[in-house]
């Protein structure tokens, strides 16, 4: 059996403050709060001084522990003990006696400390070996930009001079870097951008006024004393007294467009007093990710200071690591200079360090795990500060502009000379190397014994709402998860009459609601017949919302229910059913735990929703497990091939697509009148081209977006009468060995065949409507002519108030994404139809997402975007999608101008109207011209996507040098695997 080190984070010491910050609960100045002040002063001392300060440690542990149990008197005795320890006595260890004060003496002057005794040059401040049991110290080495309210913005030069420090001394860094800093460094150096990426280092976003937009509402912030007049404008919050969806589209609109900003040329610092106006040009995360050609690693996200903004960070990027997130804006505090706040949130989170929230890894960043380069002696003492009895990830920051580089070699060879080997396991760690090394948040499925713990634990430990973390069987569990144990357990228990072997977890989040009360107005009596049979119901609605989260409140047997009261009945219902009860009592229950008392006396907010939100998302919070304590093996380079798996693994396809080689019209979006259908063979091994032959040829006709059936035989096609897009469609089809064509539906386009060959998929207009539609499809009559029947509607005014178009179906038939605009003021966004449910979901928002594309094997959805003109893509994760991420795929004409010159005075790309080849390979249409609604030509690559990166081949200049000509266009095509016979 594995043994796994759990680190104790915030939650359970929170826990027993807020309780202790209540006012029945104080003894005034002597009470809970002011002790642990008194504590961590005296620790701090202590260890300055080089004092051994594990028995103290060690009693402050225990009170914890003590009051995560909720018995406060023994923590609070505990933690007497633990100043008495600092305070150089013996602690009385009786636990029948009251601790009693011991001797008045001086900070220093305890037997076993030596003030006067400077730090050894060995693995530990105090010149010894590390102590048995000492857990591994990962090091985040990163930069930022900012120093200060304002952020400081480097040089080009200074920015390689960290890039170069790292990649020559080997260190994993991550380079933090914003929309005003890439745009600077176009203008500066436009190839340092190639330059870092080659270095291999990696990438974060610190927010377009350096840490923006704030996590707390700055209007509040701007009520307290200590920060008037310090230039922070209300409207720099996005999160404050808004719904949650205005304050997620309000963040993502932000970080994709440019915002003015004024930078001092002379000080190169931000000038934050006048916030610029949104433009339409691409700025914030978008452009990074645009400019850099791949995604950032980690985000200053501070969600569990502003969630909403949390989670459109999570929709825009894929990336792992959260640095920092600092309960209530710590930081933002700090900078401010508001000592007492900062003090107040110090003390609540204590000494925790990380934790996964909202589905990332999570770091506070406080003062004993931010470091900066200094000296060894200043390494030391960062080191001394931490509680090694459990894994630590200390977040190790380079300034910019505000050193010699050089004087950082001190602490780096004391790190990698010294406390490294001293220490197995500790070492440099990138975002990528920490998520590698963290147990998966969801890496265990209870079965049917841990879920009846689970509702113990949570009955044990309900006092008319929920603990912060629900401790079962040996595991912690987040109260989403173990909502969604509880749930998944009971509607299977209700659908088979048993119990689930395992439960699956997923990433599903608290409720987003502004409701913080239970509804219940006294105890009811609820059935557990009656939970059993509304739990599947709940758990579908909960993970076909956006995004997928707990609803706030259910009614079950006609009695409205909070979500906290429906978490407790759940626990309910399974410990009544396991005992043989039919019925149990739910009181009155909050749905937010303890921590959530000090959000609200910290900012007192006007508007419930700022910290509404927050709380409720505390039920995702829990403990990150390392699930190894020593260094990984020496990790290979990934091979630069691309991942072979299923069909097309030979790389020979035949490939059916639009072209003008033989016609004097266009062929791309914005003019495809000279779109003609061609097939050819492609080996991709040997990137040739073979068998170049014209299928259909109309010259009054435009046909394109062709798809072959699956016996490879025949190629439905959307044909359209007349030249531009708004023309008269159709789908017709070409028997590829015989060329014979045929019409086969009136009005309709985009066709797509079903896996059995029988049918078709289409968008089909019917009195002005367009939806996507099925039919079968069977050969009539002595002369083998096609027919369409059994016309079936699979989308309706609920879909699409305009049109549903661009069906891609899912390989084993139950369901298809599609293109829908649900409005004429709407951008498009891309849609999921469930045939087996027959159920829809949005698969994302309207934010442009347009054509889409289902994998072979059914586990990606591949769609364009015209706001940035990149690929991005969903993943199939049990039975929910993850958030939309970018696929490796350059939108930067400048990469392409190899191909095609027309590329170099192109000013934007639109990559669009991809079809899979394999599992790993898709044809893209790479359009280009002066803005997204006025393309100039296209032209077809074969993309390949590898485990880092991808690989293109230029399949229209293959078959231009077969035809012998250039500077045609193609557009839309699709491609089946060939046989090696073939």
């Amino acid at each position: 059996m594995r043994t796994c080190t759990r680190i104790v984070v915030l939650l359970p010491v929170l826990i027993a403050i807020a309780v202790a910050l209540r006012p029945d609960l104080c003894r005034a100045q002597q009470g809970p709060q002011a002790k642990l002040q008194e504590f961590q002063r005296l620790l701090k001392e202590r260890k300055e001084a080089g004092a051994d300060t594990s028995e103290a440690e060690r009693l402050q542990r225990e009170s914890r522990e003590a009051a995560r149990n909720g018995d406060l008197e023994k923590a609070e005795r505990l933690l007497d003990q633990a100043i008495q320890a600092l305070n150089g006595s013996t602690p009385d260890r009786r636990p029948e006696e009251k601790p009693g004060k011991g001797p008045d003496k001086k900070p220093g002057s305890g037997p076993d400390e030596k003030p006067d005794k400077k730090p050894g040059k060995g693995p530990l401040p105090d010149g010894k070996p590390p102590a048995e049991g000492s857990q591994p110290v990962y090091f985040w080495p990163f930069t930022h930009h900012y120093a200060g309210p304002g952020g400081y913005y480097p040089t080009a030069q200074e920015v390689r001079s960290i890039a170069d420090f790292w990649a020559a001394h080997k260190i994993p860094g991550t380079l933090f870097v914003d929309g005003i800093l890439v745009e600077r460094l176009q203008k500066e150096d436009p190839a340092i951008f190639e330059h870092i990426n080659k270095l291999g280092l990696y990438l974060g976003y610190h927010g377009d006024e350096t840490h923006g937009p704030y996590p707390v509402p700055t209007d509040l912030l701007a009520m307290l004393e200590g920060l008037k007049g310090k230039n922070m404008p209300p409207e720099q919050s996005m999160s404050y007294a808004v719904d949650w969806k205005d304050a997620v589209d309000a963040t993502i609109s932000r970080y994709s467009h440019r915002v003015s900003y004024s930078v001092d040329e002379k000080t190169r610092m931000l000038d934050r007093s006048v916030l610029g106006k949104e433009g339409p040009e691409l700025g914030g995360l978008a452009l990074v990710q645009k400019v850099f050609g791949r995604d950032v690693s980690a985000i200053t996200a501070h969600g569990l200071e502003s969630a909403p903004t949390g989670w459109a960070w999570r929709k825009m990027s894929k990336f792992a690591f959260d640095q920092p997130a600092v309960p209530v804006a710590t930081h933002a505090l700090k900078i401010f200079g508001v000592k007492d706040l900062e003090q107040r949130v110090s003390e609540v989170a204590d000494s925790a360090t990380v934790f996964w929230h909202m589905g990332r890894i999570a770091s506070l960043g406080t003062e004993g795990l931010e470091m900066s380069p200094g000296s060894a002696g200043a390494a030391r003492a960062g080191i001394a500060r931490l509680d090694r009895s459990r894994p630590n990830i200390v977040c190790y920051g380079f300034s910019l502009g505000r050193r010699d580089l050089s004087d950082c070699l001190e602490p780096i060879r004391y790190l990698e000379e010294e406390f490294f080997p001293a220490n197995p396991g500790s070492r440099w760690a990138s975002p990528d190397d920490l998520m590698k090394l963290a147990e998966p948040e969801h890496a265990y499925g209870p079965g049917p014994d841990e879920v009846l713990a689970i509702a113990r634990a949570l009955e044990g430990g309900w006092k008319g709402r929920p603990p912060g973390l629900v401790n079962a069987a040996g595991r912690t569990y987040s109260l989403c998860e173990s909502f969604e144990a509880l749930a998944r357990s009971l509607a299977e228990f209700h659908e088979k009459g048993a119990w689930p072997q395992k439960v699956e977890l997923t990433d599903l989040l608290g409720p987003i609601s502004t409701g913080t009360k239970g509804l219940l107005a006294s105890p009811r009596k609820i059935q557990a017949k009656e939970i059993c049979a509304i739990a599947g119901g709940i758990l579908k609605t909960a993970l076909a919302a956006d995004p997928p989260s707990i609803p706030g409140s259910v009614t079950v047997a006609g009695v409205p229910l909070g979500a906290g009261e429906l978490l407790i009945a759940l626990a309910h219902a399974r410990i009544a059913i396991a005992e043989g009860r039919a019925d149990f009592e739910v009181a009155r229950s909050d749905p937010v735990p303890p921590y959530g008392d000090v959000l609200d006396e910290i900012f007192p907010t006007q508007d419930a929703r700022p910290n509404c939100y927050t709380k409720l998302q505390l039920w995702t919070v829990k403990p990150v497990v390392f699930g190894q304590a020593t260094p990984p093996s020496e990790e290979k380079p990934p091979e630069e091939k691309p991942r072979e798996t299923g069909k097309g693994a030979t790389g020979k396809f035949r490939v059916v697509f639009a072209t003008n080689l033989n016609s004097g019209g266009g062929c791309f979006r914005e003019d495809p009148s000279g779109a003609d259908l061609f097939c050819v063979d492609v080996d991709l091994a040997a990137k040739a081209v073979a068998r170049l032959k014209p299928l259909v040829g109309d010259p009054d006709a435009v046909e394109w977006f062709p798809a072959i059936s699956p016996d490879g035989a025949l190629v439905a096609y959307n044909r359209g009468e007349k030249a531009g897009r708004a023309n008269e469609n159709s789908v017709h089809v070409v028997n590829i060995e015989t060329g014979k064509d045929q019409l086969l539906i009136e009005r309709a386009r985009f066709p797509q065949w079903m896996s059995d060959g029988k049918k078709i998929i289409c968008s089909l207009e019917v009195k002005g409507r367009k939806d996507i539609y099925t039919m079968d499809v069977a050969p009539t009559g002595a002369g083998g002519e096609l027919v369409a029947t059994g016309q079936v509607r699979l989308t309706g005014p609920e879909e699409g108030k305009l049109f549903c178009e661009d069906p891609s179906p899912f390989p084993d038939g139950s369901g298809f994404s599609f293109h829908v605009k649900n409005g004429q003021d709407l951008s498009a966004q891309v849609g999921i139809g469930d045939l087996t449910r027959k159920s829809f979901v949005m698969l994302t928002d309207a934010d442009g997402s347009g054509h889409s594309a289902v994998s072979p094997d059914g586990s990606v959805v591949v769609f364009s975007s015209s706001q940035s003109g990149e690929l991005w893509a969903c993943r199939k994760e049990g039975d929910r999608w993850s958030a939309k991420y970018r696929l490796p795929v350059s939108a930067r004409p400048e990469d392409y101008a190899g191909y095609d010159t027309r590329y170099k005075t192109a000013r934007i790309i639109g990559l669009s109207y991809m079809e899979w080849l394999d599992n790993s390979r898709l044809l893209v249409s790479v359009q280009a011209g002066e803005k997204p609604r006025e393309f100039g030509f296209s032209r077809l690559f074969i993309v390949t996507l590898m485990d880092k990166g991808s690989e293109l081949f230029d399949f229209s200049s293959a078959v231009e040098k077969l035809a012998d000509t250039t500077g045609m266009d193609f557009c839309t095509g699709c491609g089946t695997a060939l046989k090696e016979a073939e």
